[in-house]
């Protein structure tokens, strides 16, 4: 649970940052919080690209 609340909060954080320098509209703030949790609770950016890619197998 302590991985998801990290997660969340960094996302967050990022995101936010780049909504208020117009990078992100708000749907995209959205879908990087959600997308960056995401990758952080489940193990990383390697383990979703290696379970994106195994589904094509």
């Amino acid at each position: 649970m302590l991985d998801f609340f990290i997660g969340l909060t960094c996302s967050f954080l990022i995101s936010f940052i780049a909504y208020k320098n117009s990078s992100l509209s708000k749907s995209g703030l959205i879908a990087a919080i959600i997308l960056g949790t995401g990758i952080y609770f489940f193990g990383g950016l390697f383990f979703s690209i290696r379970d994106f890619a195994s589904n094509f197998q």
